[in-house]
């Protein structure tokens, strides 16, 4: 299987299905440093549940794929759903969620106490431009890159201005950091884009003309939703790329010494990661996140 400039499916690498315990710290640095905004939780799997999760906390509710076409009442591919951005393209149909909501993967945790004053600015979300600015330290993949195209092609093919449209044809968008979203512009790109996003779903795994939902939401919305700054450092990103151990602990060691950002996102890309690998990932989590949360499972 093909797909341009990735060589396979990315979608159904090894290294999506196996559990690094990310999510554990994502919750408990949610009630540590979330405290003014953080409400419901809503974890979308595909019917996995992580035994270290207290799935019957009052604030957590679980929410399958199944149910997401139930919601959104479109029919499900053929075969399992491994396409992320057609789950994020559905997100928005979850009954009972807030707007605006945070979209979290989980491979990021918020380092700091966020007070809505730092993603709000006279009731419009804040979105930071300029991904370079963030200390990333890998170029973004090609298929990112096409997802990023195809929806601004899709914008601009109903003939909308955008002027966050730079010179060299875009503004760099962090990729990997957090977003609040709205769900009447989730319901304004399905009713705009609906064979376009009928498209997205038929697609089981990742393809380069599925548009980046994300992208999407800031150009349906920048007039009214969310306002922008440059350089403002918010998010530290790292690419675990070492398969020596004591190389990983020490790049995550340092990732977590970084104070001045809100948010940490440490992407796992190795194909091998070994149990010192995990041994030395969660001792730095441990570290920072020490204090079991209410959504410990005990």
């Amino acid at each position: 299987m093909k797909t341009t400039g990735m060589g396979e499916y990315s979608s159904i690498l090894l290294n999506r299905f196996r559990d690094l315990k990310q999510l554990k710290y994502l919750l408990r640095s949610i009630e540590e440093n979330g405290k003014e905004w953080a409400r419901r939780i809503f974890l979308v799997t595909n019917n996995q549940v992580p035994d270290y999760v207290n799935i019957n906390h009052t604030r957590i509710r679980i929410v399958s794929h199944q149910q997401l076409f139930e919601y959104a009442k479109v029919k499900p591919p053929k075969y399992q759903l491994f396409n992320s951005i057609a789950i994020q393209s559905m997100i928005h149909t979850i009954p009972t969620l807030s707007s605006p909501f945070y979209l979290f993967d989980d491979d990021i945790v918020i380092r700091k106490s966020l007070p809505t004053t730092v993603i709000m600015s006279e009731n419009k979300s804040v979105i930071d431009l300029n991904a370079n600015k963030y200390l990333m330290r890998v170029k973004p993949q090609s298929l990112y890159d096409a997802h990023l195209q195809s929806a601004i092609n899709m914008v601009l093919k109903r003939n909308r201005p955008v002027p966050l449209l730079g010179a060299n044809g875009r503004y760099s968008i962090g990729s990997h950091g957090p977003l609040l979203l709205y769900r009447e512009i989730g319901m304004k790109i399905w009713d705009e884009f609906r064979p376009e996003m009928n498209l997205l779903i038929s697609h089981p795994f990742r393809m380069p003309t599925d548009p980046s939902i994300q992208t999407l939401y800031i150009y349906m919305g920048y007039s009214n939703y969310y306002t922008f700054a440059r350089n403002r450092n918010m998010l530290r990103f790292e690419m675990l790329s070492s398969y020596n151990p004591e190389v990983t602990r020490r790049i995550l060691q340092k990732t977590f010494q970084d104070k001045s950002v809100y948010f940490v996102c440490v992407n796992d890309n190795l194909r091998k990661f070994n149990e010192e690998h995990q041994t030395y990932l969660n001792e730095v989590y441990e570290t920072v996140f020490p204090k079991r949360s209410s959504f410990d499972n005990n």
